[in-house]
């Protein structure tokens, strides 16, 4: 890579992508480093003349200024003034509405705040859908609070409202921006697709086709991702690069003149682009085969590098600095850099001398896509197990096995949507949903079959996957250093994955051997949860925001999942939303009554006080309602363990119950001092945990408090 635009441009996008997910005081720290760096190499002759080496220090430093200056100038004044208080808002839709699971999201863009103009984006979350199109204004009054998590911040969202709280009004739009169309063909696909297949093949072929993760069950976004295909439902260079191809292998095959060939692609390329909804990593793709187009009609030598730094700086410019932090975006472009980086080489290797050429050439079309993925793993894998605390172990099988039938998939389907709505052709298009139909299920069956292999997913403890970052980075320092570093460069990669295989099976081990009640420290709320040899039961989720948002990070960086949640509270449920937005799998919930979530959703369950509900042989709890609330008395290994939601009456509790080895409260109430305990855990602020401390000081040996840390206690 000796291009120097190359070279800025890709640790522009790297430092910034780097800088989002830090402190202002980290990213300040990283600043001067590079500066500092940037100066000293001025000054030493040697890197003098490579200029290019101070340079990409610069380049370093002017993503972390742009970083600072966005938060501080953009993102922090927007959250300041206008989150935090009750509002009334203006604002238009500017996309569909999508749901995940209970609850309906509308993305916003803000006309006026308390009448003030205000143009910026605003995600509108609520449990019930509202009568509304894109590009409709709609009026509220309702509480803005300010974003923290980090996807909708990348995203643009920086302000949310949870719910509307009264006053809301619609108009309907006067007239329509381009973009308009660009959602009403892709609702037109969506609805031949649902029309001519049934809805679990109809689903895959919309989240292939357009991206739309939302249209897949849970089970089968799980599935995708322990099979190590979730790439395959998340549009990026494989989707642009199959469609442009083809039409220029259509184009070829009708003779059409080059210039003319790419001319009429372009458009395709920004369409599909608009009918995907400019994602992130849409755009990065799409300015790539621009690049490639262009270079292909001027006939000059596309460089890929040059092309990938392009597309980085543009999406920094097209989105914000804030949008470089997609994990998307970023998982493609590391993917990419790795392809036309290393895919040559590892071809080469693995391109050997076969008996006859029919296994020659097959032998080279395997050998092409494990280069391909082996390359391109280089960079994710790692990024994948940092941000998601796991690995598939079967992702290089998987790309063998689907990438063929993905490729046919995707263009069978564009066909499809094609013939339907040309009307003659409609029955063309009834014929072809037959294959379609065959296909999906086989790539359903496919996906499946390998997510239920042993060990197709590895989990791994956030501290192992420091300690394993830790030693691959000093691994790499080391083979960098040496003379003949590629010579030493693969003996350091095993290290590293055998490493990593150790610290997974350790964490795997650690896991089958622990039976651990933890409180989770969540502000004025009860967050508690079991792991149960390695598998997570949330027992209640009561928390602002703030907290819960914090506890959040916490559970998705150990667990993939939950095996039951019970809402304590009625509210509990919305915080399961949100674990829900994180892709954080509950494979069951309880609710006091399950019809207050606004869909029929089969993994909800009612609680009944008659019942006991078993964990495992040694685990089981039963449960006492009242007004909306559910007491839980949970019995792991002989010890007991009472959560009492917030203004539990005493009189309410069983006599049973009324004595237990621990017992979690939230605030005291009357009577709640005949309660008897060998630990008592006050889930609270530290202000009003020190009341329910003196009114219940009588009934526990220990009182513990989860006002500065979390709380675990082994039960095993």
């Amino acid at each position: 890579m000796k291009r120097l635009l190359a070279q800025i441009g890709i640790t522009y996008f790297s430092v910034l992508a780097v800088a989002f997910y830090l402190s202002e005081k980290l990213t300040f720290i990283l600043l001067l480093l590079a500066v500092l760096a940037g100066v000293v190499l001025l000054c030493v002759p040697v890197t003098r003349k490579k200029i290019w080496i101070p340079v990409v220090a610069f380049a370093a430093a002017f993503a972390c200024i742009l970083n600072l200056g966005y938060t501080l100038f953009t993102v922090i004044p927007i959250q300041e003034k206008y989150a935090g208080s009750e509002k009334r808002v203006e604002a238009t839709l500017t996309d569909e509405v999508y749901q995940a699971y209970s609850k309906y999201y509308y993305r916003l863009r803000t006309d006026t705040i308390d009448r003030e103009p205000v143009h910026t984006r605003l995600l509108l979350k609520t449990s019930r859908p509202i009568d509304v199109e894109p590009f409709d204004t709609i009026s509220f009054i309702s509480d803005i609070s300010a974003t923290e998590n980090r996807y909708y911040l990348a995203k643009g969202y920086y302000i949310s409202v949870d719910t509307i709280t009264e006053s809301f009004t619609m108009e309907s739009a006067a007239e329509y921006p381009l973009y308009a169309y660009a959602i009403r063909l892709r609702e037109a696909m969506r609805s031949a697709l649902e029309e001519l297949l049934p809805s679990e093949e109809a689903s895959l072929c919309e989240a292939v086709m357009v991206g739309d993760k939302y249209a897949l069950s849970r089970s089968d976004k799980v599935s995708f991702r322990y099979a190590g295909a979730s790439y395959f439902v998340v549009v990026s260079g494989l989707h642009f690069s199959v469609i442009a191809l083809s039409l220029l292998w259509l184009f070829r095959k009708l003779r059409l003149r080059p210039w003319l060939q790419v001319l009429i692609t372009f458009p395709f390329v920004f369409l599909y682009m608009a009918v995907t909804g400019f994602q992130p990593s849409v755009v990065r793709s799409g300015v790539m085969i621009s690049v490639f187009l262009i270079s292909k009609l001027i006939r000059r030598i596309n460089d890929s590098h040059n092309s990938l730094a392009v597309a980085g700086i543009a999406a920094s410019i097209v989105f914000s600095p804030y949008g470089i932090g997609d994990i998307g975006l970023i998982l493609s472009y590391a993917a990419t850099f790795a392809i036309i980086t290393w895919s040559d080489p590892i071809n080469k290797k693995l391109c050997v001398n076969v008996p006859t050429r029919l296994y020659q050439r097959l032998w080279n079309h395997v050998a092409a896509m494990l280069s391909v993925s082996l390359a391109a793993n280089i960079l994710v894998f790692p990024i994948s197990v940092f941000v998601f605390g796991g690995f598939s172990t079967v992702t290089l099988l998987s790309s063998l096995l689907l990438y063929w039938p993905i490729w046919a998939l995707l263009i069978l389907s564009l066909i499809l949507c094609l013939f339907f709505y040309l009307g003659l052709l409609y029955y063309a298009a009834a014929a072809l949903s037959w294959p379609l139909y065959c296909l999906a299920k086989l790539i359903l069956w496919l996906v499946r079959s390998l997510a239920d292999l042993p060990f197709s997913y590895v989990h791994i403890g956030a501290d192992y996957v420091y300690v394993w970052m830790a030693v691959t980075v000093i691994l790499g320092i080391i083979v960098v250093a040496l003379r003949n570093r590629y010579r030493f460069l693969p003996y350091a990669s095993l290290i590293s994955f055998i490493l990593l295989l150790t610290l997974a099976m350790n964490h795997a081990v650690g896991c089958l051997n622990t039976v651990e009640f933890n409180v989770y420290q969540s502000g004025e709320g009860i967050a508690a949860g079991l792991d149960y040899h390695g598998d997570l039961y949330i027992l209640g989720f009561s928390a602002k925001s703030r907290e819960a948002y914090a506890v959040l990070n916490r559970l998705s960086r150990t667990y993939s999942g939950a095996k039951l949640a019970v809402s304590m509270k009625q509210g509990d449920w919305k915080n399961y939303a949100r674990l829900d937005d994180r892709e954080f799998a509950i494979s069951r919930r309880m609710l006091y009554d399950k019809s207050i979530l606004s869909d029929d959703d089969p993994d909800a369950m009612t609680a009944r006080s008659d019942e006991i509900y078993y964990i495992g042989e040694d685990a089981f709890f039963s449960v006492n309602l009242y007004q909306k609330k559910i007491l839980i008395y949970l019995t792991v290994n002989d010890r007991t363990i009472l959560l009492i939601p917030d203004k539990y009456p005493y009189d309410k509790i069983p006599e049973s119950m009324r004595q237990a080895d621990v017992i979690v409260i939230q605030n005291a109430c009357d009577g709640y001092e005949k309660l008897r305990c060998g630990t008592l855990i006050v889930s609270n602020t530290a202000e009003k945990a020190l009341v329910a401390m003196e009114q219940m000081q009588s009934s526990a040996k220990d009182i513990l408090t989860t006002d500065t840390d979390d709380i675990s206690i082994n039960l095993r």
